[in-house]
């Protein structure tokens, strides 16, 4: 799976707006100092025999949140995996989480789920059915084999997809003729019998292969018309699930012919709504997906997944943000290991760097309002992608409305594809 073209249109819609105030270059309040001191937690990269002592001021951060969302910058850094996969496991075995929804597709990953035993595990449908960089990441392999020995037992934590772009091979394979039997099963015998169905899986196909050749105008008006009739088939709140695939594929469609601007962290976020307020009633949930979708202020013209969620849950929701000042990451825009650059003087992450540990957390929930309005400290978010395009500066109050707390890592380590 390959999200290049996506991610680069969302996190160019979130640079829009922002700029720096000129308040940012005074200089930075010895107040803020003494906070940071005092408030940021180190963290231990230790693996082996964990008692998740070092996690205790994450886990009182959290408290009772319904809904944990782990970001990262670039999709391509295996010790942030690493970290996450041990949060995930933290937050399962000392806090009750039941649910990991993975920033994969919403079809293949339930299928993953579905189908994995003994024979044919998590680990071994990742590849091809889960997005790449998650596929082939050694911290990822680990976290698939513990989610596998887990559903086993008798509190398993449930692996689940959300992305709305469907590209892997189960979709490919089985997801159109899947619908067509759900339909059945509805007693729409002449619709799942209709001579469109094999237009219909030709063109899917098509964008499930992530071609983005538009078919003429009179082709792609047939196609949205059978999936109003799709739509009106799976009407009841029982069929949520196939509802949001449906909604998915016309999203896929729209935006790759050109229908619409980038809306799919959006529909990302509505996938995952209906997971949790369908599927996983009362359940305790973890999100896993790039910054830009889970931060929780949105992005400008389109909204996002963070922003959804946030929106229903609010403070039930708590947005964890990772970043690091050294090191090297995989920028899977160019395919190649690409240095991390370094913090600005008056950032969160260049005082971060100055706390012990090889990690360190801080939670900004506990941030006082004085210091929330008090713009000689920003915090640059997101700053592994190439400066004066993809750096996220953000200034006052705005930086802690998008994340809850912040991981920072001493030094950034590349994954590979």
């Amino acid at each position: 799976m390959n999200h290049q073209t996506s991610i680069c249109g969302l996190l160019l819609a979130l640079l829009i707006p922002i700029t720096l105030p000129s308040a940012t270059a005074q200089t930075r309040s010895p107040a803020w100092d003494a906070w940071l001191s005092n408030n940021t937690h180190a963290v231990s990269d230790n693996k082996i025999n964990d008692d998740y002592a070092d996690l205790a001021a994450f886990g009182a951060a959290i408290k009772d949140s319904r809904i944990v969302m782990l970001d990262e910058q670039s999709h391509g850094e295996e010790n942030v995996f690493a970290l996450k996969a041990r949060l995930v496991r933290y937050l399962h075995e000392k806090h009750g989480y039941q649910v990991l929804a993975l920033e994969s597709g919403l079809y293949d990953v339930d299928r993953i789920w579905r189908t994995a035993d003994a024979k044919n595990s998590i680990r071994t449908q990742a590849p091809g059915n889960v997005f790449y960089l998650y596929a082939n990441s050694p911290a990822m392999r680990g976290l698939f084999d513990y989610l596998q020995t887990q559903k086993q037992g008798k509190s398993p934590l449930i692996l689940s997809g959300m992305d709305s772009q469907h590209t892997g091979q189960h979709t490919r394979q089985h997801l159109v003729s899947d619908l067509r039997k759900e339909l059945d099963k509805t007693g729409n015998s002449k619709l799942s019998n209709d001579a469109y169905w094999s237009k219909f899986a030709e063109l899917n196909l098509q964008l499930f292969n992530m071609n983005r050749t538009a078919p003429d105008t009179r082709i792609q008006e047939e196609y949205f018309q059978f999936i109003q009739k799709l739509k009106t088939a799976f009407s009841s709140s029982e069929q949520y699930f196939w509802q949001r695939l449906i909604i998915s594929m016309e999203d896929q469609a729209q935006r790759y012919w050109g229908h619409r601007h980038e809306h799919r962290s959006a529909v990302m976020g509505e996938n995952l709504l209906s997971l949790i307020t369908q599927r996983y009633p009362g359940q305790k949930i973890i999100v896993w997906g790039h910054f830009v979708h889970l931060n929780r202020t949105g992005l400008p013209l389109h909204g996002n997944l963070g922003h959804v969620i946030s929106k229903q849950f609010k403070d039930q929701v708590y947005v964890a943000h990772f970043t690091g000042n050294k090191g090297n990451y995989y920028n899977f825009f160019n395919d190649q290991n690409t240095p991390v650059l370094s913090f600005p003087s008056k950032t969160i992450e260049n005082h971060l760097e100055r706390q012990p540990g090889p990690y360190n957390f801080t939670d900004w929930r506990k941030l006082p309002a004085h210091l929330k309005q008090d713009v000689s400290m920003q915090a640059a978010l997101s700053s592994y992608l190439p400066q004066g395009l993809f750096e996220l500066p953000e200034a006052g109050a705005q930086w802690h409305e998008r994340i809850d707390g912040t991981f920072y890592l001493n030094k950034i380590t590349s994954t590979k594809p």
